[in-house]
């Protein structure tokens, strides 16, 4: 079924008293009953794909906060971490590319041009990560004993030579501020 098939379905379910005269008596624009209906529509097919059999379920960290000052308190320097879903045959490419197109939307001007990169850590003390290549699947980085820790970084293009700065890109975004799981497509 189509999107306005469901929503014809729908609106046939509610009761005649909200469907037939205008929303307007009860203070709603013309268009609330529709605009809600396809909001719940929406909400329902987001929901049924975060339970598909082919998804993956797990927590990304985030370069999120910046570097601490000396004597400040960790608790508030610590590793954000995000929930997130995917499908098992999603490459490393179009992972940083669904994390870019949502960098692009950045609540921070500056943090728009940047780019995302999933790495993987080589090195725990000091935490030393490297890029993951674009061609490797993202599924088997998060399965398995020998699991990687992986880091999503938001990287300025132009110092990327160079060791990226930790950053609060990610922390700008509405996906990230939202407590809902990203749902990577």
């Amino acid at each position: 079924l189509s999107d306005e098939d469901i929503e014809k379905q729908l609106e046939g379910m509610l009761p005649a008293h909200l469907r037939s005269p205008s929303p307007a008596r009860f203070g709603w624009p013309p268009e609330a009953v529709a605009d809600n209906i396809r909001l719940f529509i929406r909400e329902a097919k987001d929901e049924l794909a975060l339970h598909g059999p082919d998804m993956v379920h797990n927590r990304i960290r985030v370069n999120g906060r910046s570097k601490p000052p000396r004597r400040a308190a960790f608790l508030f320097h610590e590793i954000f971490r995000k929930a997130i879903a995917f499908k098992k045959d999603i490459s490393v490419l179009q992972f940083n590319q669904f994390f870019t197109d949502i960098l692009k939307q950045s609540f921070d001007p500056q943090c728009r041009r940047f780019i995302a990169e999933v790495k993987k850590r080589v090195k725990s003390a000091p935490a030393e990560y490297v890029r993951v290549a674009d061609t490797e699947a993202v599924a088997p980085l998060f399965e398995g004993e020998g699991k990687d820790i992986l880091k999503l970084v938001a990287v300025d293009p132009a110092a990327r030579a160079s060791d990226p700065e930790p950053n609060n890109c990610f922390l700008w975004t509405q996906a990230f501020l939202d407590d809902k799981t990203i749902v990577v497509s």
